[in-house]
């Protein structure tokens, strides 16, 4: 089985449970299509309890959890303030996107967003 095979196994295991892939996964390999891929923390959901990961891959993982948690919470900050801005403005506007999709996932700092979205009606 390909380490992107694994990948997208483990990632519907952090979504929707389920066990781990029969063959040894491939560490290394998962890190890096995790990290370019911007899915590291729910790769490291779905694999936090395994004890046979490496060392390696551990460190690399929580340090993407912990900054995609900081990271989360800073663009939390910020949509709640451009949120009050728009409503004391008198603009219609509407959330869009990761804002609102990152609550179907077991934690909301498991849906990357690398920019905030919101609907603006035209004239405001």
């Amino acid at each position: 089985m390909s380490a992107s095979h694994q990948l997208i196994l483990l990632l519907r295991r952090a979504v929707c449970g389920g066990a781990l892939p029969d063959e040894p996964l491939q560490w290394k390999e998962l890190v890096r299509l995790s990290a370019l891929h911007k899915v590291e923390s729910l790769l490291y959901y779905a694999v936090k309890d395994v004890e046979e990961m490496p060392d390696e891959a551990q460190r690399a993982l929580q340090k993407a959890w912990v900054c995609d948690i900081a990271r989360d919470t800073r663009q939390e900050y910020a949509a709640n303030r451009i949120q009050a801005s728009l409503q004391a403005a008198g603009v219609i506007f509407a959330p869009m996107k990761g804002l609102l999709l990152k609550y179907d996932y077991p934690l909301p700092h498991l849906r990357y967003m690398s920019d905030i979205d919101f609907y603006i009606r035209t004239g405001d």
